[in-house]
């Protein structure tokens, strides 16, 4: 959980996904400027193994604390792709991956669109900078498209908040004995 809020770690910078009935392993996106897309992984390789580790035989979850490591080390992957009759082998560098969290562009009618995947440690600071470059374009109106966001951290939620909305009550948290704590912009 830690690792995902932060949204860092040393790996190799590729988002996977299990299908839970085969349990068949699929990289679904490679980051730009990651270990992955330099040794030439791509998007929709299906993962054999991960070091002489099956990935069927696990859980996603599982099989990802083996291909993170420490920095600068190598995982060894055995790799399906379409269009090749045989598997491919890579040995990926492991490096630190700083996972974007936030994208955006102006659309038409001086729009502008940005989509936050999840609320990591570096998500406000991003959202911020990318409504200013929004701004300088001209951006008159702003949709903030939140569809499979997962959630993550409060403290992102609310600093984006605090950058977007007027003085006032944003959340609060309360537990059984009544004690709340607020959070406001």
């Amino acid at each position: 959980m830690m690792i995902s809020t932060s949204a860092q770690y040393y790996g190799i910078g590729a988002v996977l996904q299990q299908d839970p009935k085969t349990m068949q392993v699929q990289i679904k996106k490679i980051y730009d400027n990651t270990p992955a897309q330099e040794a030439g992984l791509k998007d929709d390789d299906l993962v054999i193994s991960v070091e002489d580790i099956d990935a069927r035989s696990m859980e996603l979850s599982e099989l990802v604390t083996h291909i993170r490591g420490k920095e600068n080390s190598r995982v060894h992957l055995v790799i399906s792709r379409e269009g090749e009759s045989e598997y491919l082998e890579f040995d990926v560098r492991r490096g630190k991956v700083d996972v974007p969290t936030v994208d955006g562009q102006m659309l038409e009618d001086n729009i502008g669109y940005i989509i936050i995947a999840e609320f990591g440690e570096a998500t406000a600071e991003s959202f911020i900078q990318k409504v200013e470059q929004l701004q300088k374009q001209g951006m008159e109106k702003l949709v903030v498209d939140l569809r499979d966001n997962p959630g993550g951290m409060l403290s992102s939620v609310s600093e984006i908040l605090d950058y977007i909305l007027p003085e006032g009550l944003i959340v609060y948290t309360e537990d059984k004995h009544g004690n709340r704590q607020e959070v406001t912009s």
